[in-house]
Order: C-alpha cells, then sequence, then structure tokens
C-alpha cells in the first residue's frame, strides 16, 4: 500500500517537475519576450522623444514659416496696394501726358494748316511781286522808247524801291522861276502821258523840287510855293491836256529840301531843280494777300 502510494508520489512528482520544467522554459520564454518588449519600449521611447524633439522643432519652424508668411503676406498686400497706387498714379499721368501729346498734335496740325497757307499766300505773293516787276519793267522799257528823241541830261528813267521815277530837269520844262512848261517839256508829257493812259492800275506822283536859292516875287512866294505850283502844272497837261484820271494823280512839291546833289556848285543845283514823276504800281492785290496772312 505504501509501495503503491510512493510510486504514485513519484509520478505525481515527475509530473509536477515535467509541468515545472515547462512553466520554466515557459519563463525562460517570458523572459525573452518581455526583454523584448523592454528593448522594444526604450526603442519606442527613444523614438517618441526624438519625434517629440523633431516635431518641436517642426512645430517651432511651422510657426516661424507661418509668421513670416504673415508678414510676408502683409508686406506683400502692402506693396501691391502700393504697386497699384503707383500704377493708378502712372495711369492718370500717362492719360494726362496722352492728352498733352494729344493737345500738341493738334496745335502742330493746326500750325501746320496755318504753315501751308501762308506759305501758299507767300507764293501768291512772289507770283504777284514778280509779275509787278515784270510790270513795271515792261512800263520803264515802253517809257523809255516813248522818250528816246531826249537828252539824257533832260531826264532819265530809273526803277527804285518797286517803282518807276521819271526825272524831268528844269531846262526840259521851265524857264528859271517860271511855272509854265516850255513846249519841249509839253512833248515830253504828252508822250509819257500816252503811255500811262493806257496803264491804269499805275498812280501817279508830281514831285516838284528846287535849289537852295531864295525865291519871292508878287505870284511865288518861295521854293516851297515854286515847287507845288509847277507840279499841278504838270498834273494839269496830264490830265487836262491828256486823258489820265484824276484820281490817279497827286501833285506835290519838297521845295529845296530833297536834294540830289549838294547846292555848292552850278551843276549841283541844276541837278536839284527837277520835276520827278513817280509811278507806283497799284498794291491792293499784295495789301489783301499780306491781311489775309495775318489773320
Amino acid at each position: 500500500m505504501e509501495e503503491a502510494k510512493g510510486k504514485q508520489l513519484g509520478m505525481e512528482k515527475e509530473e509536477l517537475q515535467s509541468k515545472l520544467d515547462a512553466q520554466t522554459k515557459v519563463n525562460v520564454d517570458l523572459d525573452a519576450i518581455n526583454k523584448e518588449l523592454k528593448d522594444a519600449k526604450y526603442s519606442l521611447e527613444k523614438d517618441t522623444t526624438d519625434c517629440g524633439t523633431a516635431l518641436r522643432d517642426a512645430l517651432k519652424k511651422y510657426g516661424d514659416l507661418n509668421k513670416l508668411y504673415d508678414e510676408t503676406n502683409t508686406k506683400s498686400k502692402k506693396d501691391l496696394a502700393n504697386s497699384a497706387n503707383q500704377n493708378q498714379q502712372l495711369q492718370l499721368q500717362l492719360q494726362d501726358k496722352q492728352r498733352q501729346l494729344d493737345a500738341k498734335e493738334d496745335s502742330l496740325n493746326a500750325l501746320s494748316q496755318q504753315l501751308a497757307e501762308r506759305e501758299k499766300r507767300v507764293n501768291e505773293l512772289q507770283d504777284l511781286l514778280n509779275k509787278k516787276d515784270e510790270a513795271i519793267n515792261g512800263l520803264k522799257k515802253r517809257i523809255e522808247n516813248a522818250l528816246l528823241g531826249f537828252n539824257k541830261d533832260e531826264l532819265s528813267v530809273e526803277v527804285r524801291d518797286g517803282k518807276i521815277y521819271v526825272s524831268l530837269a528844269e531846262q526840259l520844262l521851265f524857264k528859271s522861276g517860271s511855272t509854265a512848261v516850255d513846249p519841249k517839256g509839253r512833248d515830253a508829257l504828252n508822250k509819257l502821258a500816252a503811255v500811262l493812259e493806257k496803264q491804269s492800275d499805275i498812280d501817279i506822283m508830281v514831285e516838284g523840287h528846287t535849289d537852295n536859292v531864295p525865291i519871292s516875287t508878287a505870284a511865288i512866294k518861295d521854293n516851297w510855293d515854286l515847287s507845288v505850283l509847277r507840279a499841278t502844272s504838270i498834273v494839269r497837261i496830264l490830265t487836262v491836256d491828256n486823258k489820265i484820271d484824276s484820281k490817279r494823280v497827286v501833285p506835290s512839291g519838297r521845295g529845296e529840301f530833297v536834294p540830289k546833289s549838294a547846292n555848292t556848285t552850278k551843276e549841283g543845283r541844276a541837278l536839284n531843280r527837277r520835276t520827278e514823276i513817280i509811278l507806283s504800281p497799284n498794291l491792293d492785290e499784295i495789301f489783301k494777300i499780306l491781311n489775309d496772312s495775318g489773320k
């Protein structure tokens, strides 16, 4: 009985030993697993710490970047607003400059048009002046041809300042101190009148001139008087004896005050005793062009 009990106990002991060995093995395995878990935990804790540090660094960088973004965004908006304002100001300036440019262009076009008009009038005036010069030179030639029979010391024909001056010496027209025209002088005046009758666009000024020797008679008070009376005598021959319109003729006397030569010699005084018939072209067309150019 005891033997059976001992055997039973031995078996139980072996079974317990077996369980103990199995449990020991399990414990060893658990210790290994526990060690692995501890190592994993340490590694995880380390990784967590590193991640936390990295996260804090990342959050700090994020904050810095976010701040920088806000600052940059604010500055960009401000710069954009300033740029927009500057662009608007530049646009307004550009529009103003464009208006000024358009105004100057309009003014330039107007000036160009005025210049073209004035150039046209200048050309018209030049053409008219050329025609007047041609007419004056032609009239001078006809007068010279009409007066070919007279000596150079008796009369001369020349063009000065666009006018024809027919200068008749006293010896051709008058006796000393007289206002009556001699026959030879009448012949010269009639021949001149024959040319001027056909030239209705020519105005005629008759100027009497004397030397400085005083004169005083019952009919003539002084050289002024003598020069005017002689001019009037010639005007009557041109208008009464001939057919020149009186409206075209003006008598005048210059006395001794516009001499051709010094009155200190006999020859000089002879040159000064003269009558000048000044022939002026009608300048109405020229004045009209000049007036139109001034508008």
